[in-house]
């Protein structure tokens, strides 16, 4: 294995691995990726480098199904050291990953085959609350025990916390939605959260203006479906699909309006701002709208047309990176 930075636990993985030079479906092949991945957690976690661990596993893993040994590793750790901070951010970033892809489901419970994959996803997040509620036991966390324990109590009855206030009068216009776009980033720590946070805030608006949030956000994704903006992607990434794009730019709106309309004129001036590897998923922001419609209706949120735009400037292959965008490049040390 080669000398690590421990600046970056994702470039340091790859750095581990070999590459075969190969590109499928927009990502480039590695081999030994899940010995470098294991190598390298560990060295991690050896070192004490908890905000790194902790950062890539809520940014790297999908945890919409449940959660894996590397999540239960780092908790060991993590309470052995009593690090009660960075244990309650791991853990609300995956519960707020599994509350979100239930209720997404929920949405569209009507639809067929959705009802056991509901339960599912329920089964699976109701345990890891039970595993979160026991750790919050051991520290004596009281407040956040009791938020817990009345999530979970929710969950099982498949509720939703109830907002007795009037609807948020306010139309949603431009200004608005990235208004609550900043308010959700200021609030949170990991996209999950803010995801979940945003949710919320929706959720206070009438039915009609949420469906207004989702034809802006639209526009907004149509907008930015640059080919700049794909290059960034793919340099960023090392290799970056047409899904793992729409989640790229669904990232970069949650970023906020300074950022987003940065990177639509010069994705130079963003690339400080995007991490490497698939930190940039947030794919669950397409459906925020559509959870807060069924709460404040009790139904499924209407389709939201709008033509499919062509991308945007002009086209580039693989092999042409380097030489197209050799600062962005140098800055991801992207090798073609």
């Amino acid at each position: 294995m080669k000398k690590l930075t421990f600046n970056d636990i994702h470039s340091d993985i790859e750095r581990c691995c070999i590459d075969k030079g190969e590109i499928i479906a927009g990502t480039r092949v590695l081999r030994g990726y899940d010995e470098s991945l294991e190598y390298v957690f560990n060295a991690y976690l050896e070192k004490k480098l908890y905000s790194a661990v902790v950062e890539y596993l809520l940014t790297e893993f999908n945890w919409h199904w449940g959660i894996n040994d590397f999540v239960l590793k780092a908790t060991d750790y993590l309470k052995q050291d009593r690090e009660l901070s960075k244990l309650k951010r791991l853990w609300r970033g995956v519960i707020a990953v599994q509350k979100h892809h239930f209720w997404e489901m929920h949405a569209l419970k009507n639809e067929a085959n959705v009802e056991k994959s509901m339960s599912k996803v329920k089964h699976a997040a109701l345990k890891n609350m039970a595993l979160f509620r026991d750790i919050l036991i051991k520290f004596e966390d009281n407040k956040e025990l009791e938020v817990i324990n009345e999530e979970i109590s929710l969950l099982k009855r498949e509720e939703q916390r109830k907002d007795s206030s009037k609807p948020n009068s306010r139309k949603i216009n431009e200004r608005l939605f990235w208004e609550l776009i900043d308010s959700s980033r200021q609030s949170c720590e990991s996209i999950s959260e803010q995801i979940n946070y945003l949710t919320f805030l929706l959720k206070k608006f009438k039915a009609n203006e949420i469906r207004r949030f989702q034809k802006i956000l639209y526009q907004r994704l149509r907008e930015s479906f640059q080919w700049d903006l794909w290059a960034l992607a793919y340099i960023a990434q090392n290799g970056c699909s047409d899904d793992a794009f729409e989640d790229f730019r669904a990232w970069l709106i949650l970023q906020g309006q300074e950022v987003y309309e940065l990177a639509l004129n010069d994705i130079h001036k963003v690339i400080d701002k995007v991490p490497s590897g698939s930190g940039t998923q947030a794919e669950s922001l397409l459906s925020v709208a559509a959870i807060a419609y069924e709460s404040r209706t009790g139904k499924s949120l209407p389709p939201v047309k709008g033509s499919i735009k062509k991308l945007q400037g002009n086209s580039w292959k693989e092999e042409e990176l380097k030489m197209r965008y050799p600062i962005v490049c140098q800055y991801f040390e992207y090798e073609a």
